[in-house]
């Protein structure tokens, strides 16, 4: 049983990792002549430890917003984007073979979360 637990943990790190990557890495815009962007660009910080935790510099935010528009929409829906790489990353965790296994209710609550990606997605694309 114990080591039921200790693998079950190892998945779900390694199930975190590969989230915390496919939203936290920097995108190239793919309209020629920009620099990359990533969320830090945009005032979104990762602090890791025990519980990683995300902090928000409103006013970074904000003025990304107003003057930013197209990296934005390149950081969250072009191909090599943060929502692709979330629909990829649930996907290869929920439907690929040797991907770890989650509990029922989890696996549940990350394909409708890879649903809405989806659909967001579409929706900016």
């Amino acid at each position: 049983m114990l080591q039921y637990a200790l693998d079950e943990f190892d998945d779900e790190k390694l199930f975190a990792d590969a989230l915390r990557v496919a939203m936290y890495r920097p995108v190239l815009p793919e309209s020629g002549g920009r620099a990359p962007i990533s969320l830090y660009e945009l005032g979104v910080v990762y602090f890791p430890g025990e519980i990683g935790k995300y902090d928000v510099n409103t006013r970074k935010l904000e003025d990304a917003l107003l003057h930013r528009e197209d990296d934005i929409y390149a950081l969250l829906v072009q191909d090599s984007g943060i929502l692709p790489n979330i629909c990829e990353t649930l996907s290869q965790f929920l439907y690929e073979e040797n991907q770890p296994i989650f509990h029922e209710f989890i696996n549940a609550a990350m394909a409708r979360f890879l649903n809405e990606c989806r659909r967001l997605t579409a929706m900016w694309a």
